[in-house]
């Protein structure tokens, strides 16, 4: 499980969801503008880890997140497709 960290008022998150297969829970949060987004259709950011630098970029629709998990030799996003089970959304 990656919950966002104490910093990060509940506030400010938009939502967590279940990967289907590990059954992990991830919460996420409106990514911060970023120069390397600029063109790229991520808006969300995923915390991964403990820490609060553990995160990624991502696109959380209902039943599948794009998770942005490395960059390749251009530059370019290496995406891949988590399946999800449950996602819950700040209304």
């Amino acid at each position: 499980m990656a919950y966002s960290p104490c910093s990060i008022l509940p506030s400010a998150l938009l939502g967590q969801f279940t990967h289907k297969e590990t059954k992990c829970r991830f919460e996420y949060q409106a990514a911060p503008a970023n120069e390397w987004l600029a063109g790229q259709d991520f808006p969300h950011q995923i915390f991964v880890g403990p820490m609060a630098e553990e995160t990624r970029y991502a696109k959380v629709l209902k039943t599948v997140a794009y998770v942005v998990v490395d960059e390749d030799a251009s530059g370019n996003p290496v995406v891949e497709k988590w399946p999800v089970k449950q996602e819950w959304c700040r209304a």
